[in-house]
């Protein structure tokens, strides 16, 4: 995560990276819940404008039989950007 200043505020930024077999429907406004190795949960992005942004890059996978995989590469900016999760 990364803090920017723009007109006397502070926004931060988050990027997400990450590779699935599976597709997302990328053309959706999207959330993202992320855990990390000691189990804390954190949500990147809101029901509100504004939207994560997602880049998309597809792989035909390897000659030696890895299969064909999806890389997605989040990213989002706000006054908070990596809310913290609690059940």
């Amino acid at each position: 995560m990364e803090t920017q200043f723009d007109n006397n505020d502070t926004l931060e930024k988050v990027k997400l990276s990450f590779s699935t077999t599976s597709q997302l429907p990328a053309r959706e406004h999207l959330a993202f819940v992320i855990q990390t190795v000691d189990g804390k949960q954190y949500l990147i992005g809101t029901a509100d404008k504004p939207f994560p942004v997602i880049k998309v890059d597809d792989s035909t996978g390897k000659v030696d039989g890895d299969s064909a995989a999806t890389k997605y590469t989040i990213s989002y900016t706000n006054k908070v950007a990596l809310v913290s999760c609690t059940a």
